[in-house]
């Protein structure tokens, strides 16, 4: 009698608070269990067919590298049974994606075997009624998920620390207890203030301002060329006239995978923080009066 081939799927995400709690939940762990789990079932597991997405939502369901990879072996028939902790690690979409995930696995000849819950992920008969109930509560707990760390985003926010990467101009600082702060970076707010001055002088041409830096050899904020569209978004950034905002985009998820998408102005959060502003008032006025008159050239 031949041995049953098994793969293990593990996934983490970045949103899911359990995953910094002592590492119950780490990858390193998922796959352990699922090692003990399979060896208790009489399964052999090769290293190769161990998948791993790290920090990866369970609302994805194409943008996972360790999921393509585990579906392009189970198309190779490499294995005959997907271990994995429970149907939220296979997916936290749509319940009814989950279960297509399970169906597509199915049709190349593979299970799935839920070591917590010790049984099969079945799709058809009285056991897929228990796997409808974990799909449906996997995409519940991933909204409930979502909707408190954007709570806990909005409160950083208001309170002033730091929830995203430094913006150009800035860097990041920590108070007594661990929080990030953005302060002021004296040498990139020189810069910051001469791409302002240098947009004025060029009358309001984000082209000719993007040529004027890149023959002055100024850096870019990636050190990339300077580009009419660069110098487009730094003009933007709210941050320089003292506005911390948070919430310009949010994550849509459509169809199978997800997408960022402009939030209604209405929504997006405006804190402000004078001791973060960069431009000077008089250099704000004569930018706003060279972007206006841009404007009307380019009209």
């Amino acid at each position: 009698m031949s041995t049953i081939r098994a793969a293990i799927l593990v996934r983490l995400s970045q949103a899911d608070p359990r995953a910094a709690a002592h590492e119950v939940d780490s990858v390193h762990v998922q796959v352990a269990e699922g090692r003990r789990s399979g060896a208790e079932m009489g399964w052999s597991c090769e290293d190769r067919h161990i998948f791993v997405d790290d920090g990866v939502s369970g609302a994805e369901c194409l943008k996972r590298p360790g999921l393509t990879a585990c579906f392009a072996a189970a198309e190779r028939k490499e294995f005959d049974v997907a271990v994995v902790r429970d149907m939220a690690r296979l997916s936290r979409a749509e319940a009814a994606r989950a279960i297509w995930l399970l169906v597509e696995l199915q049709t190349r000849g593979v299970r799935v075997w839920s070591w917590a819950n010790r049984r099969f992920c079945e799709t058809s008969g009285s056991g897929f009624i228990l796997t409808a109930v974990d799909a449906v509560q996997s995409e519940e707990y991933r909204r409930t998920i979502g909707r408190d760390v954007k709570r806990a985003l909005r409160t950083r926010t208001e309170k002033g620390f730091a929830v995203t990467h430094a913006t150009f101009g800035y860097g990041l600082v920590r108070d007594a207890e661990g929080r990030p702060w953005w302060q002021i970076d004296p040498n990139q707010m020189a810069i910051v203030i001469h791409i302002g001055e240098t947009f004025v002088a060029c009358g309001g041409s984000l082209t000719a301002t993007a040529m004027r830096l890149n023959v002055e050899g100024v850096s870019s904020p990636r050190g990339s060329t300077w580009r009419a569209q660069t110098v487009a978004n730094l003009l933007r950034q709210p941050l320089y006239r003292g506005v911390l905002q948070w919430g310009r985009e949010r994550k849509v998820h459509d169809g199978p995978t997800g997408k960022r998408v402009r939030a209604p102005a209405g929504e997006v959060l405006q804190v402000q923080h004078p001791e973060l502003k960069i431009w000077p008032d008089p250099l704000l006025a004569r930018i706003r009066r060279a972007s206006r008159r841009d404007a009307r050239e380019a009209a």
